[in-house]
């Protein structure tokens, strides 16, 4: 078996056959939400962080703290490009993916029993409230 840089040509082959469509960036993450988010109502304390961090990702995204605009800062004095988040599509994707969670979300509240299930679907939307209106 052949290699390249340490990796079986097959899987080279295979990698090369890939659709570049199906590793688009918008259909992963929704393959990663869909998995993620799957049954919210019986999710372990693993999934439950999990999730509570990836809302805190897409929170950090819309509305950015001073800590990630200096760390960004420090980069772009390194040599790094700058990437003025604001004005692109990453905070109306951010957004967009709150909003369709947050309606995903009351559906599963609507037919969850679990105190402790609740508790994290509640807190889950408190957070994306706060993500989408932050006063």
């Amino acid at each position: 078996m052949k290699h390249v840089l340490n990796i079986p040509i097959e899987y080279v082959h295979a990698f090369n056959s890939l659709d570049p469509c199906s590793m688009c960036p918008i259909s992963c993450r929704r393959d990663i939400i869909e998995g993620l988010f799957s049954d919210v109502s019986k999710a372990d304390i693993y999934r439950r962080n999990l999730q509570k961090t990836y809302v805190s990702q897409l929170d950090e995204l819309i509305n950015p703290t001073s800590t990630s605009m200096s760390a960004a800062s420090n980069l772009v004095r390194i040599g790094f490009p700058s990437a003025d988040v604001e004005n692109t599509d990453v905070v109306s994707e951010a957004k967009a993916q709150l909003k369709k969670l947050a309606t995903s979300l009351q559906a599963s509240k609507a037919i969850t029993t679990d105190a402790n299930a609740l508790n994290h679907i509640n807190d889950l939307q408190d957070r994306i409230k706060q993500a989408l209106d932050p006063k």
